[in-house]
């Protein structure tokens, strides 16, 4: 039932690949018949095989790529391709399907020189066999001409890369080549093999008749392309200029849209440019000047000799204007002047007067509040301003100067203030008002931690001189977990502690219930007070607090010495009951011997 599953997936396939070269293949490259007059090649040392190959292979030349199409039982196909010296210059590696389009390029995208190049078309089958297949392809001014080739023909580097890179059991030249755009008519060459219907026919290229007598023009070309002679021969071809028929141009690419000129290059190319040979102090490359409204005047090269390459405005007291979109009644670009710049409006009373649109108003670059600095200004505005000493973004309601206060101060010694004047001596104050006063959020899941920070935390605090890193004056909340350092390489005079001793001071300290003073006392509490944990342990910074590692280090110390004793009372217990699990053997044992006295009682006494 797998064998006829298989055949059947098999026989599919082919016809789809026979199928697809066949749509791919243009109309004058005919499909050849399978024949045996294949030149087969087999490897050194074995029998020339008597079955031919299933598989079809061919080649079509354009002025752009060459089509290599394998027809039969593909799943396959790889292309190498080497010079006249015998280096690969190109490897497609094999790849999933039955056609490759070789683009007359190296392995790194270079167009090749001309010359003689060995192709070799190696096609695997879905049983893992392999079909080899060569010919040659001559690059000669922009055109390609394709070759049916013996071994013998070939140059010797291109021969020994042939026989180096043979793997199936016998080479053979490619089924056929044939030439697209075009009806080309086969030439066989004298010392290569000619045979029909299917056999290697010579040579055929993928170029068309050269003019004679250089009245008439011809070549193949493309429908909207721009011709252009393609060699000193009088042969026309294409061009990179296109013309649609509604008269749109595009150069290096098609026309776009309602683009009337559309220039594309490649990166790191110039798609449009000026040039002028002269010195330095010659009149620009391109100058446009209006001398009055709605004329282009002459431009004054006496004022602005050499200075720029490209120079656009207007003389004497007229304003300038850019436009788009027909809008030359109110410029996109307007310079008054008096030297204002209006962006989308024509009334600047700034240095620059930017009209976005936006709902947050016009933005003028000048002077604030009699600062140096940038407003945004509409029903509500937004300043950036400087004074000197402090530089301020405030925010406030109406069109007026915000107060300093409404938002935040930068000053020049560095430190910042938000939200109202400065009450203490920090780099960062920040005055919440009736709100929060500082939301840190990190959306970061790295737990990645140094000596001294986390890399990823919302929040950091670090005190290099080994005092507070924080200090919080009522509640702190926290949803999540928190963790203490308890990393062994920031730790010092490590010694060992004794978990019975701790197990017995943590007895002698009172646990009481209370409430903070700042609290009152509704709110209640449980635990130690600082003073008799540090006098029962010594640990901490000082007598007023008690730290979470400290706690957690005793609770912990006690739970192993609880944790021991358990331990030595079930050892005890054991100790008992193997005691006692042997006493009661050696009673049973007594009692045996208690039953057997007893039953030889009884048997004496019934003998009397």
């Amino acid at each position: 039932m797998m064998t006829t599953r298989r055949s059947l997936s098999t026989l599919l396939l082919a016809l789809c690949s026979f199928n697809i070269a066949i749509a791919q293949t243009p109309p004058e490259t005919q499909l050849p018949r399978v024949t045996e007059q294949t030149i087969d090649t087999p490897l050194p040392g074995k029998e020339p095989s008597t079955q031919f190959s299933t598989v079809i292979v061919t080649a079509t030349a354009s002025s752009q790529r060459v089509r290599y199409v394998a027809m039969g039982e593909v799943n396959q196909i790889r292309l190498q391709v080497f010079s006249v010296d015998g280096r690969e210059v190109f490897d497609s590696a094999l790849r999933l399907g039955n056609l490759i389009d070789w683009q007359l390029m190296d392995q790194q995208g270079a167009s090749l020189a001309d010359g003689s190049y060995l192709f070799l078309v190696t096609v695997k089958d879905f049983s893992a066999n392999l079909t080899q297949k060569y010919g040659t392809a001559v690059l000669e001014s922009e055109q390609v001409y394709l070759e049916q080739t013996s071994r013998g023909e070939l140059p010797a580097p291109q021969a020994t890369a042939l026989e180096a890179n043979q793997q199936a059991e016998a080479l053979s030249a490619v089924d056929r080549i044939g030439a697209a755009g075009s009806n080309p008519t086969s030439t066989a060459s004298t010392d290569a093999p000619t045979v029909r219907d299917g056999a290697p026919t010579g040579k055929e290229t993928a170029t068309s008749p050269t003019v004679t007598g250089g009245e008439n023009a011809t070549g193949a070309g493309s429908q909207n392309k721009i011709a252009k002679w393609t060699d000193n021969a009088g042969t026309l071809g294409d061009s990179t200029i296109t013309e649609s028929s509604d008269g749109k141009i595009g150069v290096g690419a098609d026309p776009v849209g309602s683009i009337k000129l559309n220039i594309s290059s490649a990166f790191g190319t110039i798609p449009f440019g000026f040039t002028q040979n002269a010195p330095a102090s010659a009149f620009p490359t391109l100058a446009l000047f209006s001398t009055s409204d709605g004329a282009v005047g002459q431009y004054a090269a006496t004022t602005h000799n050499g200075a720029v390459t490209f120079l656009m405005g207007a003389t004497a007291s007229r304003n300038f204007g850019l436009f788009a979109n027909n809008s030359y009644n109110a410029p996109n670009l307007f310079i008054k002047n008096d030297g204002n710049v209006g962006i989308g409006t024509t009334t600047p009373s700034s240095k620059l007067v930017v009209e976005t649109g936006g709902s947050g108003g016009v933005v003028h670059l000048g002077t604030p509040n009699g600062e140096t600095g940038m407003g945004i200004i509409g029903a509500n505005r937004a300043d950036i301003r400087f004074d000197g000493s402090q530089l301020k973004l405030v925010a406030g309601l109406g069109p007026g100067p915000p107060p300093s206060t409404n938002g935040i101060t930068v000053k020049t010694s560095g430190d910042v203030t938000i939200g109202g004047p400065q009450l203490a001596s920090s780099r960062l104050h920040v005055n919440g008002g009736n709100g929060t006063g500082v939301f840190a959020q990190s959306d970061s899941t790295s737990l990645e931690e140094t000596e001294f920070y986390l890399t990823s935390a919302a929040v950091r605090g670090y005190n290099r001189m080994g005092g507070w890193a924080g200090f919080f004056t009522g509640p702190v909340k926290v949803t999540g977990t928190f963790s203490n350092n308890s990393d062994r390489n920031t730790k010092a005079n490590i010694t060992s502690i004794d978990p019975r001793t701790i197990l017995r001071k943590l007895t002698t300290v009172p646990i009481q219930a209370w409430n903070y003073t700042a609290e009152g006392a509704s709110i209640r509490h449980v635990g130690p007070m600082a003073q008799d944990f540090r006098a029962a342990f010594g640990l901490g910074i000082d007598e007023k607090g008690i730290s979470t590692v400290d706690a957690d280090g005793v609770a912990l110390a006690s739970i192993q010495a609880l944790y021991q004793l358990m331990l030595e009372k079930e050892k005890k217990n054991e100790r008992q009951s193997s005691q006692i699990h042997q006493q009661g053997r050696q009673i049973a044992q007594l009692q045996a011997q208690l039953n057997q006295v007893k039953r030889s009682v009884r048997r004496r006494a019934a003998k009397r």
